[in-house]
């Protein structure tokens, strides 16, 4: 009997917080597009996360227990290897679908247009803090410099991403400051088939267990040499290079944008 391929794998990593993970599925769950299955990756120390999974009684839900405390990349790469579906998408178990027609919105643009390698979702920051430059971006220009989504990330967190079965890049498990922003301008390097989807929306949570509240300025700076090699960033004044290159990455694509808005 062949098995059925479901169009979506929401893969959850998850770290000792059922409340969270609760108000994740939940919103997974009233979704009006259900061709999905759900994957849960468990870090925890403790087993709250295995007894609120036995409670959903979902054969849609598949759990794995980690034996040992691993790192969140490694975390991240082993439940996307557990995805069977058509596509893939790594949902943090602090962020959320905004509404129930996320699935179906996205869907609808595969049957419309075809096969995406990647789509991009929009997101809405829960604490409601909000950047100027938040969809000020040209995706032509994304694709002509995608180094530049190093010093700024238009696209938020990986809950933002969905990625083809056929895409074989994992995010590199000796990052942590830029580990959702290298994976993302290798994907522009390596695919064309790329779609930013501005109507639907991921809500971003703002708990205090993310990665990024415990990562050193010492650190930020040894990523961005790992990746580009410029020696600059051997240095401590390096982070105002990086302040530098974010504004000059801001400027270029929002003055971009405003042409070609004047020119159509």
């Amino acid at each position: 009997m062949i098995q059925h391929q479901p169009f979506l794998s929401i893969c959850i990593p998850s770290y000792n917080s059922v409340e969270l993970i609760s108000r994740s599925i939940q919103s997974i769950m009233k979704q009006s597009f259900n061709d999905f299955e759900i994957i849960i990756s468990d870090d925890s120390t403790n087993e709250d996360v295995f007894d609120f999974y036995n409670s959903l009684k979902d054969n849609r839900i598949n759990y794995f227990k980690h034996k040992s405390i691993i790192n969140a990349t490694e975390n991240w790469n082993f439940v996307l290897k557990k995805a069977k579906g058509r596509y893939k998408m790594l949902l943090h178990h602090d962020d959320y679908f905004r509404n129930n027609l996320i699935l179906e919105k996205i869907y609808n643009d595969f049957l419309k247009n075809g096969e995406m390698m990647v789509y991009f979702l929009n997101f809405i920051n829960e604490d409601k803090f909000k950047k100027f430059y938040y969809n000020k971006f040209s995706m032509k220009q994304i694709f002509k410099h995608p180094d530049n989504l190093l010093y700024v990330n238009y696209f938020s967190t990986p809950s933002c991403l969905i990625i083809n079965q056929k895409v074989d890049l994992y995010y590199n498990e000796e990052l942590k400051w830029l580990v959702d922003v290298d994976l993302y301008s290798r994907l522009f390097k390596k695919f064309n088939r790329i779609k930013f989807i501005s109507n639907t929306s991921i809500v971003i949570g703002s708990g205090d267990e993310r990665i990024t509240n415990t990562i050193l300025k010492k650190e930020i700076l040894e990523e961005f040499y790992l990746l580009t090699q410029k020696k600059i960033f051997r240095f401590k004044f390096g982070i105002y290079f990086l302040q530098f290159m974010k504004l000059k990455v801001i400027l270029i694509q929002y003055f971009n944008l405003k042409f070609s808005d004047f020119y159509k």
